[in-house]
């Protein structure tokens, strides 16, 4: 799954939880910084477990849909 296509299409109301990683795809973060500071930022990635920042999720680069 693309996370990006998936926070565009849901504009960005909600965050995602990957059941298979526990991990926490901030979306709501980036979606305040596009309505409130017009900022385009990498989607923040979270561990579940901890809570803390384990990195950004990576852009798809292929020009496939």
């Amino acid at each position: 799954m693309d996370i990006y296509k998936y926070a565009e299409s849901i504009a960005y109301g909600a965050d995602y939880l990957d059941p298979v990683t526990g991990y926490i795809y901030g979306i709501q973060e980036v979606g305040r910084m596009k309505k409130f500071f017009d900022i385009d930022m990498d989607i923040p990635v979270y561990s579940m477990d901890s809570g803390e920042l384990i990195g950004y999720a990576r852009r798809n680069s292929s020009s496939e849909e």
